[in-house]
């Protein structure tokens, strides 16, 4: 069983110039290079090597355009021009036999664990951009087939493809890569017979696509992507590449007009265009000599064409979505040029600039020279792809999925493991701190109600408090009575709280005068009746005194009751109205 490290990752672009390979490891989302090689073509004996047979497209126009439906569109567009099914049978070489050897060493003899990602080459893909009325990825999958068989040319069975889906508002926006069986057949089993076949196989585009869902590109902007024999354009727009489209301008048709003009061999144009050339805005071209505007003037001419080509690009952007282009970001290796940049913002009237993909965390072991950022830009996206929200469009589904890549390795398996634990044993401490606080705060609580049980005013037996605290519930209907109870008196004090309760007593206070032989000893005030009960303590002169006083107070209703039995006498009246 072969087992694979997911946080190795090897990005492999195969370019029409080199090879380049980039290997680094996953740490936090980001990658940090371990290595990285780019493998000249044209250093390498081109008539032996490696080939595949595979049918011949017909001959391409000088541009293709692709745009994307949004979700209140259904058009379809395709990327590039769409693979010939029926063709004659040609030998096309791939890899020249030197250059294999040095890409096998990377698969066979470093015996790499991680993952290995490639790009299949642009010229093999077309693709479709569609808007399902779906709102899963599953529902999405299973309804793709239909749509593309009706959108296509030719029979549904004829293409393989992929897809990636973005949900968005009920609705499924798909970008769809479609290659031919035949040709995508040819070339699998060319990399699986010489043992460089990858772990995904994927497009430039979905790789674009996942770098603009990474970063969180709005837009709009563009990305052009100048290679060595074509430039490549993407269109973003609402985080999505809206449209992209392909010109037949690059460092190759700039090797050309320097070897044709000069007369010079073409390995001496390629060293000469690395070193020496590059553009002149109009200003400058007053400000040097006529040698440099003799081959400012060739750069210029080299690159109208494109330059075209972007501004109808640009101009169908703004119809579809009506909004221009902010800006142009730069890659690919003829990127490099000097002035570049200055040129084609003069030229197209959009600010421009080299695309900054890379960050400084990715070369803390590596150092990784200035001028090797834009021509890496590919294969450091096609790496970075795989740490996102959403994987890259692999092509090796069906029958071309891995069946021995099931399992992550050992080391894998242990670094995600530490990782689990040591959430488990966090979320752990956090659980039991909480269930000691609760418990705690339980505890307190227990203790509060049984207080509160053992108060006299509730009046509940040590019986029934043990059972009410078992069985709260009769506790709820024992409080209920008692508050009934409570808000029965609650209400006699408020009407008791409305008569003057002194006034009674400050009145008979007053009235009656000091006495030796008797004492007030009790006053009563009951819905506005009050009653006096004077204790006698000395028969004859207290009992003579206090008749006499009480005989001269004119109360309403005043009515006097004597007692020899208790020696009292008592004395009712209506309390006085003031």
């Amino acid at each position: 069983m072969v087992t694979i490290d997911l946080m190795k990752i090897k990005a492999i672009d195969f370019g029409s110039y080199s090879i380049k390979i980039v290997e680094g490891t996953l740490e936090k989302k980001s990658l940090v290079y371990e290595s990285y090689e780019e493998i000249i073509l044209s250093e390498y004996q081109t008539h032996t090597g490696a080939h595949i047979e595979v049918p011949v497209e017909n001959p391409p126009g000088s541009t293709a355009t692709a745009a994307v439906a949004t979700p209140a569109q259904a058009s379809v567009q395709p990327q590039t021009p769409t693979p010939a099914i029926a063709s004659a049978p040609k030998l096309v070489q791939v890899v020249p036999e030197g250059a294999l050897k040095i890409l096998q060493r990377h698969f066979i003899n470093q015996n790499f664990d991680g993952r290995v990602i490639s790009n299949i080459p642009s010229h093999m893909l077309t693709s479709r951009f569609l808007s399902l009325p779906v709102n899963s990825r599953k529902k999405a999958e299973m309804m793709l087939p239909f749509q593309l068989e009706r959108e296509l040319p030719f029979a549904i069975n004829e293409v393989h493809f992929a897809a990636q889906h973005f949900i968005n508002k009920g609705q499924s926006a798909s970008m769809v890569g479609i290659t031919d069986a035949n040709l995508f057949e040819a070339y699998f089993k060319f990399l699986a017979n010489n043992k460089i076949l990858a772990d995904i196989l994927t497009s430039e585009l979905s790789i674009v696509q996942s770098f603009v869902q990474k970063r969180h590109i709005d837009g709009p902007i563009m990305i052009l992507d100048v290679g060595h024999e074509t430039t490549k354009a993407y269109m973003i727009q609402n985080r999505m590449v809206v449209a992209n489209h392909l010109s037949y301008v690059g460092g190759k048709s700039i090797d050309e007009n320097i070897a044709k003009h000069y007369q010079i061999s073409m390995a001496e144009a390629v060293a000469y265009k690395h070193k020496h050339a590059f553009f002149l805005t109009d200003k400058q071209f007053e400000e040097v000599g006529q040698d440099q505007q003799e081959f400012a003037k060739i750069m210029k001419q080299i690159f109208l064409p494109l330059i075209e080509d972007v501004k109808k690009w640009e101009l169908g952007h703004r119809v579809n979505f009506g909004q221009n282009i902010a800006k142009i970001y730069l890659c690919g290796g003829s990127s490099n040029l000097k002035n570049i940049c200055n040129f084609l913002s003069q030229a197209l009237s959009i600010k421009t600039q080299l695309l900054e993909s890379f960050d400084p965390s990715n070369f803390t072991r590596l150092t990784f020279s200035a001028s090797r950022v834009s021509s890496f830009t590919i294969p450091h996206l096609t790496a970075q792809s795989l740490s996102g929200k959403t994987a890259p469009i692999n092509f090796r589904i069906h029958q071309y999925a891995a069946t021995s890549n099931d399992f992550p390795s050992l080391y894998s398996s242990a670094y995600i493991g530490a990782r689990l634990l040591a959430l488990a044993a966090v979320m752990m401490f956090f659980l039991l701190l909480q269930h000691i606080i609760m418990d705690q705060s339980q505890r307190t609580l227990d203790k509060d109600i049984a207080k509160i049980l053992q108060r006299p005013s509730i009046s509940i037996s040590i019986n029934e408090q043990k059972r009410l605290q078992k069985k709260p519930e009769l506790l709820l209907a024992r409080v209920e009575k008692r508050k009934k109870e409570l808000l029965s008196d609650l209400k006699y004090l408020e009407v008791v709280s409305k008569e003057d309760a002194l006034l009674p007593f400050l009145t008979i206070h007053n009235d009656l005068k000091g006495g030796q032989g008797w004492e007030l000893h009790h006053v009563s005030i009951v819905n506005g009746q009050v009653s006096i009960l004077i204790k006698i303590l000395d028969e004859l002169e207290g009992k003579r005194d206090i008749i006499t006083q009480v005989n001269s107070m004119n109360y309403p209703a005043k009515k006097v009751t004597e007692s020899a039995q208790d020696k009292t006498i008592t004395v009712e009246y209506e309390i006085p109205r003031q």
